[in-house]
């Protein structure tokens, strides 16, 4: 298969980060690149360079604190990587520091986030972008607002991969109890999830174990009202 994928859960909140790689081209992307210390960091960096890949891009399904903790010492090491994030999470992003001190959340170093200037903001300045290119692969860009305003998901229909950050998780959803959720757009996000994947599809999750589509339909019950 040419999509090559190392995960595990980083900082304080387990967060999953993501390594993903087309294996034709040797390119690789990070998505949710949450690493709170240089050693998290530097383990998804090592397994890109030891199977002679190369980092090419960041991709943020949302912007919540232990989703981008990472991205000031990443940007430290790749000065001129792109980092891609859904412009409706601007806000969220802004608003790192705050968060990260109201939670006593560490990060090593700074602590500072990349510019909000520098970093690539899908659906900025009518920009849309329906899809990501990692190499030979093709990603769709699925909306998942709820959680967060802008949140997205990446699915690579030929792989049958869905990377979904705190959209689904195994047997449960991302909250929506927070003052830029909304559970009418989550239960819309659902329903069009629902609808459009198939059961075979892999949900590669922002906490916790992978799953499949058949298997939250199954047993998820914030998923059964839509069946």
């Amino acid at each position: 298969m040419p999509l090559d994928i190392g995960f595990g859960a980083v900082n304080a909140f387990q967060m999953n980060q993501y390594a993903i790689t087309c294996t034709q081209t040797k390119q690789a992307v990070l998505i949710d690149c949450g690493a709170s210390s240089q050693k998290e960091l530097d383990t998804f960096l090592e397994w890109i360079t030891t199977r002679n890949y190369e980092l090419k891009q960041v991709w943020q399904t949302h912007a919540h604190l232990d989703h981008v903790a990472g991205l000031g010492m990443l940007r430290t090491m790749y000065p001129n990587i792109p980092i891609w994030l859904h412009e409706k999470e601007r806000g969220i992003y802004n608003s790192f520091d705050k968060r990260r001190k109201e939670f006593g959340f560490t990060v090593e170093g700074s602590g500072i986030l990349p510019d909000e200037k520098s970093l690539e903001w899908f659906d900025k300045d009518s920009r849309p972008r329906n899809q990501m290119t990692l190499g030979n692969l093709t990603f769709d860009l699925f909306p998942c607002s709820g959680h967060s305003p802008g949140h997205v998901g990446f699915y690579e229909l030929n792989s049958k991969a869905f990377f979904c950050g705190d959209f689904i998780m195994q047997g449960s959803i991302g909250r929506t109890d927070f003052p830029t959720s909304s559970p009418t757009e989550m239960k819309a996000s659902l329903k069009r999830f629902v609808e459009l994947m198939e059961d075979d599809v892999v949900i590669y999750p922002g906490h916790g174990s992978p799953t499949t589509v058949q298997r939250e339909k199954q047993h998820n019950p914030y998923l059964q009202e839509f069946l």
